[in-house]
């Protein structure tokens, strides 16, 4: 009985992140992008993070962990240094996404489990 319990709350809890996850990213999908570095230098608060999300979502080369830039100058030095790759020719070309889109984790999940 008590695995069971703590199981259902494990799965509740697991259900709750992923329905918030895919509405943040819902929201992120609707970001514009901005590649103008002066720009991005003037933004802060909601509207810095929300590039910075927007461009990880778009798979941009950032910090693999959203901890590693918690500074405004670490944030605005991250989407620069993205921007900067996107110029370059063989650059990242930010992908396209939508509002169902998840991680590319759980994209590979899903091919792996078709395949099977």
């Amino acid at each position: 009985m008590y695995n069971k319990d703590k199981a259902e709350k494990r799965a509740k809890k697991r259900k709750e992140a992923d329905k918030e996850k895919a509405e943040n990213n819902a929201r992120l999908a609707k970001v514009t992008l901005i590649f103008d570095k002066a720009v991005i230098e003037g933004l802060k608060g909601k509207k810095l993070q929300d590039q910075l999300d927007a461009f990880r979502l778009a798979g941009a080369p950032l910090p693999p962990l959203k901890k590693h830039v918690k500074a405004v100058a670490d944030k605005k030095k991250a989407i620069q240094e993205a921007i900067d790759k996107s110029l370059e020719p063989d650059g990242w070309v930010p992908k396209a996404f939508d509002a169902n889109f998840e991680d590319s984790e759980a994209d590979e999940e899903q091919e792996e489990d078709e395949e099977e």
